[in-house]
């Protein structure tokens, strides 16, 4: 059991960098959102009758890239996890 620990403290930056990743993911996730729905708002409160689709677009690619930061950093929790599982594994036998 030692040694599980020992791979724990080894990856505990991976924990800490996978935990600030998913932070800024869904920050950067709420403030896309937020910009994509005052964007679509403002184009639908003019009075001309044109939809520019790019602003829309351009809106909700920052939605997606919070969403891909946040998926980063889940997949370092995830590989770190895998780690400690099979350190544990290995020690068993």
């Amino acid at each position: 059991m030692p040694a599980a620990t020992d791979i724990k403290s080894k990856t505990q930056v991976m924990h800490l960098y996978s935990q600030i990743l998913t932070g800024i993911g869904f920050a950067v996730i709420i403030l896309g959102a937020v910009v994509l729905v005052m964007n679509l708002v403002a184009e639908f409160a003019k009075t001309e009758g044109d939809f520019e689709l790019l602003v829309a677009i351009e809106s909700a690619s920052l939605l997606l890239a919070g969403m891909a930061i946040a998926a980063a950093g889940q997949v370092l929790l995830c590989l770190r996890s895998i780690a400690v599982n099979c350190e544990e594994m290995a020690k068993k036998d």
